[in-house]
């Protein structure tokens, strides 16, 4: 295998477990990863989710995990289908205007929180993207979530 090689061994708990388009079907999404001249580069990510049945679902970027913040400095190429996306109420959130009950997907890439190899000791929270990465801990990738009538979450 070469070095850009990706296994993702974690199961996506964390990033499924933000929670549900609704009570019927789950957020689906799917992590490809992104590879320049052979190295990992970033991860690739696409949400697919039913919004909400008032037509206005707030798309929540992340911001803090682990004692990290402005974890949404890493999404980058932030993309919107089946709906429009307007500023939220800070820069970790969206606005997202579509048909009501209608399907949307966003598509977005995460970029690394770390140049190099992260500090040694402790638990890094940033997303950890190696050239030679195998393996990924989800909870590292700070996958989007979003809220609808400040109930639910994805």
């Amino acid at each position: 295998m070469g070095g850009a090689s990706v296994g993702l061994a974690a199961a996506l708990t964390w990033l499924l477990g933000l929670g549900a388009a609704s009570a019927e079907t789950p957020a689906q999404y799917e992590l490809t990863p992104v590879v320049v001249d052979g190295a990992l580069a970033r991860m690739a990510v696409e949400l697919r989710f039913t919004g909400e049945p008032d037509g206005k679902t707030r798309l929540q970027l992340p911001n803090r995990y682990g004692g990290e913040t402005e974890l949404w400095r890493h999404v980058t190429n932030l993309r919107v289908e089946g709906a429009r996306a307007r500023a939220g109420t800070g820069p970790d959130q969206r606005t997202l205007h579509h048909p009501p009950g209608g399907a949307v997907t966003v598509r977005y890439q995460i970029e690394p929180g770390y140049a190099e190899d992260p500090p040694t000791g402790g638990n890094p929270y940033r997303p950890i993207i190696r050239p030679s990465l195998r393996a990924a801990d989800e909870r590292g990738l700070a996958g989007c979530g979003r809220l609808g009538d400040g109930a639910s979450e994805r």
